[in-house]
């Protein structure tokens, strides 16, 4: 599992996520090239985002 929030690595250590597959700080433009390249793997890919702002993402 990999987290991408918006918000600090401290939001990755609550919700039980290994802060190595944790990025912190990330705009919705900053994430769709980790997405992207997540898919060129043919790794699964889920997004689940609380706003509008995170459409750039998907």
């Amino acid at each position: 599992m990999v987290l991408l929030p918006g918000q600090p690595l401290a939001v990755a250590k609550r919700v039980g996520i290994e802060i190595a597959n944790a990025w912190a700080n990330m705009s919705p433009k900053g994430k769709a090239p980790v997405i992207s390249d997540m898919i060129r793997r043919e790794d699964s890919v889920a997004m689940v985002g609380e706003g509008i702002n995170d459409s750039p993402s998907s």
